[in-house]
């Protein structure tokens, strides 16, 4: 089997997320520290999205609390890089979207790690109750057809209480 070479800057983000990052304070402020003095301004690296790797491979391959260690991490770094926060978001959303459209054994573990992931960011408030919402109408609606008639008697029922409200 062939053994993948990582870059010095991919070796050092996996060392640090994977085995310095501790539950204790001090290792999460080291490795917030770390992370920022990385070479966020070089346009060809994009070291954005590279953190963002590393950090849900932290999450699926690290430790039991490496999820609430991340979280931790990224309300760190949200101050002074808050589109970390947002990749984060984004990438967990795609990846929770494509599980649901794509159903395999393989992935259900990797889902429930990144639904996990949403759950902790959202107890930080790091994530609104909107997007919680959404994710969990995405995962209970997707691939239900609502029958006609069940969804005009929804929208008649919606009706009258507004206009109960408003009249």
């Amino acid at each position: 089997k062939d053994v993948k070479t990582l870059s010095p800057l991919e070796a050092y983000l996996k060392d640090l997320l994977i085995v310095r990052l501790g539950t204790m304070d001090a290792s999460i402020t080291f490795v917030s520290k770390q992370i920022l003095r990385c070479p966020w301004s070089d346009l060809s690296l994009d070291f954005g999205s590279l953190l963002v790797k590393y950090l849900l491979k932290t999450c699926r391959k690290g430790r039991y609390n490496s999820v609430n260690e991340v979280v931790s991490l990224i309300s760190n770094l949200r101050k002074t890089k808050p589109e970390i926060l947002a990749r984060t978001i984004d990438t967990v959303s795609e990846e929770l979207q494509y599980t649901i459209e794509n159903p395999s054994i393989r992935d259900q573990q990797r889902a429930i790690i990144y639904a996990k992931l949403l759950g902790e960011m959202h107890c930080q408030a790091l994530v609104s109750g909107a997007i919680i919402f959404t994710t969990l109408l995405n995962l209970i609606n997707f691939d239900h057809e609502i029958p006609e008639g069940l969804r005009m008697i929804s929208s008649d029922k919606n009706t009258a209480k507004s206009n109960n409200l408003l009249g």
